[in-house]
């Protein structure tokens, strides 16, 4: 099978005209029309739009012929990767559980903090309305 056949099967494929192809890659409907036909062959700038405009199609298998049409999806139904998949997310539970723990540990401390400047501050301030009140009564004495 050659380029121009391969080009004629993905729009087959997606069940598209030539001039619904065309329009998708950005280039005239003749252009792509003498390609199919075999009449000219695709310049890179055509090739590289097929590419980017269905890119589950393989670029090896549209410019060279090799493996197949579709690009390899990843088997997400497989067991490794769920079992991999379901560890990644008891992990990230798990580092989540101790960050929230520590926030938590951090919270408590920030609050023994606050609860200890706000006891010092009401020492001093009641240590230092008495001071006053002390120089109040030396002054009269004096």
């Amino acid at each position: 099978m050659d380029i121009s056949e391969r080009i004629s099967l993905i729009i087959k494929e997606k069940n598209l005209s030539i001039r619904a192809f065309s329009k998708s890659i950005g280039f005239a409907d003749t252009t792509i029309g003498n390609i199919v036909s075999g009449k000219s062959e695709p310049g890179y700038k055509v090739l590289y739009a097929v590419c980017k405009q269905y890119e589950d199609i393989s670029p090896q298998w549209l410019i060279l012929g090799i493996g197949d049409m579709y690009k390899d999806e990843i088997d997400h139904s497989h067991p490794i990767p769920n079992l991999v998949r379901e560890e990644l997310l008891v992990q990230s539970q798990k580092q989540a559980d101790d960050l929230i723990n520590m926030l938590k540990q951090s919270h408590k401390q920030l609050d023994d903090v606050i609860s200890m400047y706000t006891k010092l501050l009401e020492r001093e301030k009641g240590g230092g309305v008495a001071h006053r009140g002390n120089d109040a009564r030396c002054a009269d004495a004096g």
